[in-house]
């Protein structure tokens, strides 16, 4: 039945008014005679068993002959229209925060204060004692010394490849790697950003 569902808009239709009246039913079984039950049931199992058939032409018949039988048998809701928005606003809500609880939660970090918070306690080589020592003319000796070590924890910084990597991104952990060219200043040019939404940085 599935692929049928996936493959004919026809199919769909009928599954969704066979569920509506399903669950229709259900709901004022207890407020409904037995004469007004017995023949929404049957016109129930009627759909089903044509849908188990796949003939798109009684498929069609006997949603028709559903949706009439419904209509005079069961009680009609006050307010009908109302009820649905309000259900498809309920549901939309739900979605919304289900999505914004486990996957997905936009927010504008106000200062720099929060970064920290927010990405963790990172640690990262500092290669300015390096260029200090070139600058102030220091014994030569000290600047390979510092500069070694400084080459020696770039040489310890690895990026995970593979599963290592996949499972670090599950984890909130990335990476980017730029080398220079030449030596010189970085510089950041202005955020672009659409309300609380940040694109592109150069």
């Amino acid at each position: 039945m599935f692929f049928r569902w996936l493959m004919s808009k026809t199919f769909r239709k009928a599954m969704g008014e066979h569920k509506q009246y399903r669950r229709l039913l259900a709901a004022q079984r207890d407020l409904l005679s037995p004469q007004a039950i017995q023949p929404v049931q049957a016109k129930l199992d009627e759909l089903w068993a044509a849908m188990a058939g796949g003939h798109t032409g009684r498929i069609n018949i006997k949603a028709d002959e559903l949706q009439q039988t419904a209509e005079k048998c069961l009680a009609p809701y006050p307010c009908a229209a109302w009820r649905e928005n309000v259900e498809v606003l309920l549901v939309a809500l739900a979605v919304a925060m289900g999505i914004r609880t486990f996957f997905l939660q936009p927010f504008k970090i106000p200062t720099g204060s929060m970064q920290p918070t927010l990405f963790g306690v990172n640690s990262k080589p500092d290669f300015q004692p390096v260029l200090r020592l070139k600058a102030f003319g220091a014994d030569q000796p000290i600047i390979n010394k510092a500069w070694e070590q400084q080459m020696q924890i770039q040489r310890e910084l690895v990026i995970p490849t593979g599963w290592q990597r996949i499972k670090e991104w599950f984890e909130g952990i990335t990476y980017i790697h730029i080398v220079a060219p030449a030596d010189g200043q970085v510089q950041f040019g202005p955020m672009h950003h659409a309300l609380i939404f940040n694109f592109r940085q150069t």
